[in-house]
C-alpha cells in the first residue's frame, strides 16, 4: 500500500455512516478493523525500500460472532461458503483512514479481501479436546472475496 505512513482499516458488514471517520468505531456494523504502523519513507529508509518493493501488509479479523449475529435475526441462512461468500460479497465494505482521519483509498494501490473458514474442534472448559479428537482434524478452506484496483 502506497500511504507513505501509519493507517487503519476499518471493515464492516452492513451499512455504516461514512459522514465521519472519527465514527467509525463506533458503528454497529463494525466488523474489525487493522492498525497498520510504519513511518513514512522520508524518516525511514528501511521503509520507503519496503514500499518501493512493494512489500504486503496481511492481517486477520476474526468475523464469525457477527455472521452468527445475522444468521438470528435471519439474514444469512448458515455458516457455509455457498451463504457466506454472496453475503459477505454484497455486505463487506471497508474504509482505509490515515492518521489524519483522511479516507485514504483513493491513495491505496491495490486491496485484496480474503476469507477463510477453518473447522476444528472445540476445547471443553477442562482443557481437553471434545469427543476425544485431536487438533490434527483441523481444516483449513479459503477464497477470495474481491481485488479492489484503484
Amino acid at each position: 500500500m502506497a500511504l507513505n505512513g501509519s493507517f487503519t482499516i476499518y471493515y464492516f458488514i452492513g451499512n455504516f455512516t461514512e459522514d465521519n471517520a472519527r465514527d467509525y468505531a463506533l458503528q454497529p456494523t463494525m466488523a474489525g478493523l487493522n492498525h497498520i504502523f510504519t513511518s513514512t519513507r522520508e524518516a525511514c529508509d528501511n521503509c520507503g525500500y519496503q514500499m518501493e518493493e512493494g512489500h504486503l501488509v496481511t492481517d486477520t479479523n476474526p468475523i464469525t460472532p457477527m455472521l452468527l449475529d445475522y444468521i438470528e435475526i435471519g439474514q444469512l441462512a448458515d455458516l457455509t461458503p455457498a451463504n457466506v461468500v454472496p453475503f459477505l460479497i454484497e455486505n463487506l465494505k471497508w474504509r482505509v483512514v490515515t492518521v489524519c482521519l483522511r479516507n485514504a483509498l483513493s491513495f491505496v494501490d491495490s486491496f485484496v479481501v480474503a476469507s477463510s473458514r477453518a473447522l476444528a474442534d472445540i476445547i471443553d472448559a477442562t482443557g481437553h479436546w471434545s469427543a476425544g479428537q485431536s487438533a490434527s482434524s483441523c481444516r483449513l478452506e479459503s477464497w477470495c472475496l474481491v481485488e479492489v484496483d484503484t
